[in-house]
């Protein structure tokens, strides 16, 4: 028994993410123009990854309602065409995946032929997965799957991307999609926990590095989000990594309990357009924050994991999961 979810931005299936990108399917399956329309040239434009539910797909859907041309990240034309749906002027799907390099550079060659001089306004890396279990029965390959999409992933968009949000008179921004898990690791979020970490501290340096050119870099760091994606989790379980005999007579209880605590948490969750809105924000404020946290529980979280001892803030976990 494990918990498996389809990261807290929704993007699908964890494996989803692995390579493969035929050259042939993401020529099909995303046709950008040559040369963009007069309209097209005069909006912003943004890359939104990890776009085809969630808090991804929120924030392209509420980024096109507001004037954004929008190259919304996505894995499959079915995917692509729901979200051309909701804004046939705003939404363009671009087929693109995070675990490989040579789509991740693909996409950025389409993307800098559609917007020509004028560049990109903003890149909102938003793809990213979760799959929980106990750090000792945690399978190598898998754990390194999540740190590739979730860290290196972000890595390879962003190499890719920054060429774009130099090109244009007005210099772009960078949006990294985090979690509270970035600040507080909790009982199997062992890998998850650690990619948010090590995406936290990829975009602090970054944003040292980048004030120079003009280009902000803000970290969205939502806590529970009101989708899909426990629904995926339940159905998902099943097909995850299962803990033996022994294994689930030392952590079984601890598994059901953080299984039902995250079913619960949706209950009091704030809706996808809740973190689209602090995207938006982020992409237009005059002074853009350099984290943002968001939701109904992460903000007093974030303040207890700071302003408490370890040794306090330690005892209340273990007492919410009754450890």
């Amino acid at each position: 028994m494990a918990l498996r979810i389809a990261h807290l931005h929704g993007q699908g299936h964890p494996h989803c993410h692995a390579r493969r990108a035929p050259a042939r399917r993401a020529r099909r399956a995303v046709v950008l123009a040559a040369a963009a329309p007069a309209a097209a040239a005069a909006r912003p434009a943004v890359v939104v990854t990890g776009a085809s539910s969630g808090i991804g797909k929120a924030t392209a859907a509420l980024l096109a309602s507001k004037g954004w041309r929008v190259f919304a990240g996505v894995r499959s034309e079915a995917a692509g065409e729901e979200l051309r749906a909701l804004n046939p002027e705003g939404i363009e799907p671009l087929m693109i995946d995070v675990a490989s390099t040579d789509s991740v550079r693909g996409a950025a060659a389409r993307v800098a032929e559609a917007v020509g001089a004028g560049g990109l306004q903003g890149l909102v890396n938003n793809a990213g997965f979760g799959i929980f279990l106990p750090v000792e029965e945690f399978p190598e390959e898998v754990w390194a799957s999540v740190m590739d999409v979730n860290v290196t992933g972000v890595l390879r968009a962003t190499q890719a991307f920054l060429p774009l949000l130099r090109a244009g008179e007005r210099r772009g921004r960078v949006v990294n999609m985090s979690s509270i898990a970035g600040s507080v690791a909790f009982p199997l979020f062992g890998a998850y926990a650690a990619s948010k970490h090590a995406l936290e501290a990829m975009s602090d340096a970054l944003r040292f590095e980048l004030m120079p050119q003009g280009i902000p870099v803000t970290i969205v760091k939502p806590g529970p989000v009101v989708t899909d994606i426990w629904a995926r989790a339940r159905r998902g379980s099943d097909a995850a990594v299962e803990l033996g005999p022994e294994a689930r007579a030392r952590y079984g209880d601890l598994v059901d309990k953080t299984r039902q605590l995250t079913e619960d948490s949706e209950a009091t969750g704030i809706p996808a357009d809740g973190v689209a809105a602090v995207v938006l924000e982020a992409l237009t404020a005059r002074s853009p924050r350099s984290r943002v946290v968001v939701g109904t529980t992460a903000p007093a979280v974030q303040v207890l994991r700071r302003l408490l001892p370890d040794w306090i803030f330690n005892r209340m976990i273990a007492n919410y999961y009754k450890i």
